[in-house]
């Protein structure tokens, strides 16, 4: 695909919000240096992460589907697995076993995966194989004004802030769908504790504190591998000041928040 090709696609990227859809331009999305590389691996190794991609230096890479077909001849369970920020994040399989001939498509909203950095890793781990794997990304230069935020140590039991907003600046998070993505999760957890978990979100206006009057999502429990988003289907607007935090009933250091915001 050419460079031409490239830029077409992502600049008509939609955000489908409620009652129409969205620019992401209209927003102040500013992506330098798009593409889209696709990747196709066929993994026979069993019992390990083997790594499908890498992010390159000097870049971001939005990982919007996954394609997992099982061509072992028996059912198998696959894992997928991230590196970002220093931690190994293992989902638990999705469907918990994948029979012979099967394929599984898995995306932002039913495995949510945050904007991962240079050097950040997407690997699989399966227990058959062979196993053919296929993702599609939306990679972008580090200048972009596109990124997640994460938290993926010092947790505590209770709130946790995940993000803060500059001063000065305008946090838009897309917690619609990107046409072509099949879904995207502005707000996402993950739980790598290896028990449930219980969870709250809260977004918390400047010079406020956490409470239920600004709860965006109820206290859900989210089992072990296991990942939560939320997903409005339209845009969430945070000003300087304002912080997304998350309650969790695990101090693990094994537990992944994040944001995916554009800063204008």
């Amino acid at each position: 695909m050419s460079r031409v090709e490239d830029d077409l696609r992502v600049n008509t990227l939609k955000v489908l919000g409620v009652g129409g859809t969205f620019s992401p331009a209209t927003f102040g999305l500013s992506l330098v240096n798009p593409t889209l590389p696709v990747v196709h691996q066929t993994v026979t190794t069993t019992g390990s992460n083997q790594t499908i991609y890498t992010v390159p230096t000097g870049r971001r890479a939005f990982l919007m589907t996954c394609v997992l077909s099982n061509n072992s001849g028996v059912s198998t369970a696959i894992n997928q697995v991230i590196t970002t920020g220093g931690a190994t994040i293992t989902y638990a399989p999705l469907p918990a076993s994948l029979a012979n001939a099967a394929v599984t498509i898995l995306n932002n909203s039913n495995n949510p995966i945050p904007v991962l950095e240079a050097g950040d890793t997407f690997a699989v781990n399966t227990t058959q194989q062979p196993i053919g794997v296929y993702i599609s990304v939306l990679e972008f230069d580090t200048s972009s004004n596109l990124k997640s935020v994460k938290k993926t140590g010092s947790w505590i039991v209770g709130d946790n802030t995940i993000y803060t907003v500059p001063g000065g600046k305008t946090g838009v998070v897309l917690t619609g769908g990107l046409s072509g993505t099949s879904g995207y999760a502005g707000f996402g957890y993950v739980n790598v504790t290896g028990s449930t978990d219980t969870i709250k979100f809260n977004l918390v206006p400047n010079g406020g504190s956490v409470s239920t009057a600004n709860l965006i999502k109820a206290s859900l429990g989210v089992g072990a591998g296991g990942g939560n988003a939320l997903n409005t289907g339209s845009v969430i607007l945070m000003s300087a000041g304002d912080f997304f935090s998350i309650n969790t009933t695990s101090a693990a250091d094994t537990q992944l928040g994040y944001v995916t915001v554009m800063e204008i």
